[in-house]
């Protein structure tokens, strides 16, 4: 999932974040409708790679890359609406060839049901 053809933006208007591939591949998650965001770590031969996880309570996911274009520039933007969402690169297990996961971000009101089918996840708080 190296996405150095990939750009993120955040789009104020909508409240959503739009992630583009190539010239005709767009996604788009409208962020009031987000109930959990988590960091993955990636580990594989060539390269580590952090990503992050936007889940719905639907189950929809929708992610985004460290090596998307304006990564750091969106997450700025969305650290106000999700507190803990700056710290994505922090406290993430090392583990050789395995891919580890914690929640930065949790809605207040989630039903306790609700389940994101990650293994288990280490809360920051």
């Amino acid at each position: 999932m190296l996405g150095m053809k990939n750009k993120i933006t955040y789009e104020n208007s909508s409240n959503s974040l739009v992630r583009k591939s190539g010239l005709f591949y767009k996604r788009q998650i409208h962020l009031d409708k987000v109930r959990e965001i988590l960091a993955i770590n990636k580990d594989s031969l060539t390269h580590d790679e952090v990503m992050l996880c936007f889940l719905e309570e639907s189950g929809s996911k929708f992610f985004i890359s460290e090596f998307d274009k304006n990564f750091k520039e969106c997450l700025e933007e969305l650290a106000g609406q999700f507190p803990g969402i700056q710290q994505w690169d922090e406290n993430l297990t090392e583990s050789t060839f395995a891919n580890t996961s914690k929640t930065l971000w949790k809605a207040k009101n989630l039903n306790a049901t609700y389940h994101h089918g990650a293994k288990k996840n280490v809360p920051l708080r």
